[in-house]
């Protein structure tokens, strides 16, 4: 008789996969495969994993197996398979399989202690994904300067995170809104307006980052609570990027020509990070608030913390 079991995935020692450069397309990148690796991980073991909840490089999975035996070489395979893929092998994935209680009376005791399986395994992982080819060159990659280059000028690493970062940029918000806008590819093309005065190649940064979601997730007792609140705030966030560019797409203080000047680095999980004109950087803050002004969960307020930046456009991200 087959068994329920609870398998936790998520991405780990973010700094040396997002941030260990100031390459616009390498940040966008990476923060995109990771956002993109759980929903392919759902494709690739679908007949397996049963989705719980999923954050921007989390997930939460219900599994069926014979025995723990049979749970845990599932849990090798997804790990094999992180491991070798492509896109993925640069970052580091820590996965851990748990039976569940019976009747689930145990869902919140076996969530926390999944992620302290994680955590545990993350410190006994390497802090940086270790290139598995020998370079040619020797010189290290011209963008993140750490990693061996394989060509000329990028690591594997560097190189793999770039190309999904420019290919990926134009799916992204269609596929979230199912909106089909052509987007700037480099913030130099999102801040040019030479009729801004010395607002011409300047930049707002905006953060947003949810107050308590994590409490809020921890505090679910069941699955389907947790399950609930994992789609509640998807469909939020959803709902307001497709008002953002539906408001936005034929306004002619958002366009360079047919481009959309907007860009996203952070999305998922509790986080949201855009980079907009300076110009219409207040106005971008102002209209996130009136949008989830009312959002809630289960009676809950759901509130953010905000934070805006000014600069040029070649300051470091």
């Amino acid at each position: 008789m087959n068994k329920k079991y609870y398998l936790r995935v998520e991405a780990v020692n973010l700094s040396n996969f997002i941030y260990d450069t100031k390459d616009l397309n390498t940040i966008r990148g990476g923060g995109l495969l990771l956002l993109d690796s759980i929903d392919k991980l759902k494709g690739k073991f679908n007949s397996k994993l049963k989705s719980i909840a999923t954050g921007a490089s989390s997930g939460l999975f219900e599994l069926t197996a014979k025995d723990i035996n049979d749970a845990k070489n599932i849990r090798s395979c997804i790990e094999s398979y992180v491991n070798n893929d492509n896109e993925l092998k640069h970052a580091t994935f820590v996965v851990d399989v748990l039976e569940s209680g019976e009747g689930d009376t145990d869902f919140k005791a076996n969530r926390e202690k999944l992620i302290a399986l994680n955590r545990w395994r993350q410190m006994q992982s390497p802090s940086v994904a270790v290139p598995s080819r020998c370079s040619k060159y020797d010189r290290p990659c011209q963008i993140d300067m750490v990693r061996p280059a394989i060509d000329k000028y990028f690591s594997e690493s560097v190189y793999n995170r770039r190309e999904y970062g420019k290919n990926k940029k134009q799916g992204f918000y269609k596929q979230l809104t199912g909106i089909e806008l052509e987007y700037v590819n480099e913030l130099s093309e999102l801040t040019e307006d030479e009729s801004r005065d010395n607002l011409n190649h300047k930049m707002a940064v905006i953060y947003i980052d949810g107050n308590s979601f994590g409490k809020i997730q921890s505090d679910a007792e069941t699955q389907e609570e947790l399950m609930c609140w994992d789609k509640t705030i998807k469909d939020y966030r959803k709902n307001m990027l497709t008002k953002l560019l539906n408001e936005i797409k034929d306004k002619e203080e958002w366009k360079n020509g047919v481009k959309i000047r907007l860009e996203t680095l952070l999305w998922g999980g509790d986080e949201i990070m855009w980079i907009v004109p300076a110009w219409v950087g207040w106005w971008t803050l102002g209209f996130f608030y009136q949008q989830s002004k009312d959002w809630k969960f289960q009676d809950r307020p759901l509130k953010h913390a905000g934070g805006i930046v000014f600069c040029h456009h070649n300051a470091p991200i």
